[in-house]
């Protein structure tokens, strides 16, 4: 009897309920808890959201006033403070870098918060109050906007794209080639960027290179074709003859980049009128290959990046972009070459030989003085 009296007082809590139905309570209240703080959570972000309507309510007129900002400056000081012109690191305000979670630089979760801006920003519009517009402000409200969809509570907020770093006088308009990954469609594209070189009155080029790059065009459309029936060496014969396409690309771009820096002012004019893509690059990464007149008439001087020793520098010249005559090989990344003819136009290209191992061919085109 007393042993039967122990066992019941284990299996009963100080008041007597049994500790199974006391676990039970237990969790059914916490469970309970749970879902009240839950529903508290949801009821205070709906008043945040109203509370951040309220704050970031533009307002909007067909004439701006005396102290408005335009939308354009908007997107200025917006990309100002994302990031300098010069590449210093942005200073990051202690409470958003507790968005980091201890994570070493930005995280992808402040990385996307820099990627899209919340502000109410619209068409044509004018802000009254452009003090708001600041990086604080943007990660206080990206917060916000994540705490609500979090929370299953709707919010419309529009993205945009942030211009992360200023353009700069250090920076160019560079002419880039951007083609398709499958060969079928890199012969398509590349016989476009020809055909729009044809004739071109900005992109001037001789008829008889253009035929030449025509005629290489359709060998190689023919031994695409015959990629088709899987037999061995198709695919290296149509390889290479791709490799010879490109560079004539390559040397169609060169005369575009070059007519682009004779006229800055129609520089985007002159090199999408040849099917290639504009890109803006820092003034030092734009070429590393360059050819530049002296004061000696038919005198150029040809400069390329640094090499391994062991690497050799091999120039050459054109005067049609086809045919291409050696210049010399050196040590040296810079080569003065003499005795062009003045007023002549002249493609210029490099590549290194590292140990039997043969760069791409950089290409620039140069009016001889």
């Amino acid at each position: 009897m007393k042993n039967l009296s122990c066992q019941l007082a284990l299996k009963r809590s100080p008041d007597g309920i049994p500790k199974k139905d006391t676990m039970a309570i237990l969790k059914e209240s916490r469970r309970l808890q749970r879902k009240t703080d839950a529903t508290a959570k949801k009821v205070e972000n709906v008043k945040i959201h109203e509370e951040l309507q309220k704050r970031t309510a533009v307002p909007v007129k067909s004439e701006p006033s005396k102290n408005s900002v335009p939308r354009a400056a908007l997107l200025i000081i917006v990309a100002t403070l994302f990031a300098s012109g010069n590449g210093n690191p942005i200073k990051i305000p202690a409470d958003v870098k507790k968005l980091g979670r201890g994570k070493k630089g930005i995280s992808f979760r402040l990385a996307s918060m820099l990627s899209r801006v919340t502000y109410y920003l619209r068409e044509s519009i004018v802000c009254e109050e452009p003090h708001k517009y600041d990086l604080y402000n943007g990660f206080l409200q990206t917060r916000f906007l994540s705490s609500l969809k979090r929370s299953s509570v709707k919010a419309d907020a529009p993205h945009y794209f942030i211009l992360m770093g200023l353009p700069n006088p250090g920076q160019i308009i560079t002419a880039v080639l951007k083609l398709p990954k499958g060969f079928a469609q890199r012969g398509v594209t590349a016989k476009a960027i020809i055909n729009a070189c044809s004739g071109n009155a900005f992109i001037v080029v001789l008829p008889a290179t253009i035929t030449a790059m025509l005629l290489a065009m359709t060998v190689y459309d023919a031994k695409q074709t015959a990629t088709k029936t899987r037999a061995i060496g198709t695919a290296s014969a149509r390889n290479d003859q791709w490799v010879i396409v490109h560079n004539y690309l390559k040397s169609l771009m060169a005369v575009a980049q070059a007519a682009a820096a004779a006229s800055p002012a129609t520089a985007i004019t002159i090199i999408e009128s040849g099917l290639f893509h504009v890109k803006m690059l820092p003034e030092t990464l734009v070429r590393l290959f360059t050819a530049a007149n002296t004061g000696t008439s038919g005198t150029v001087l040809l400069s390329a990046a640094g090499a391994a020793r062991i690497s050799l520098h091999i120039w050459e010249k054109s005067i049609d972009g086809i045919v291409w005559v050696p210049i010399d090989k050196t040590r040296g990344r810079k080569l003065l070459v003499s005795g062009l003819v003045p007023v002549s136009k002249v493609w210029f290209r490099h590549r290194t030989d590292t140990d039997g191992i043969l760069s791409t061919w950089e290409y620039f085109y140069l009016i001889v003085n």
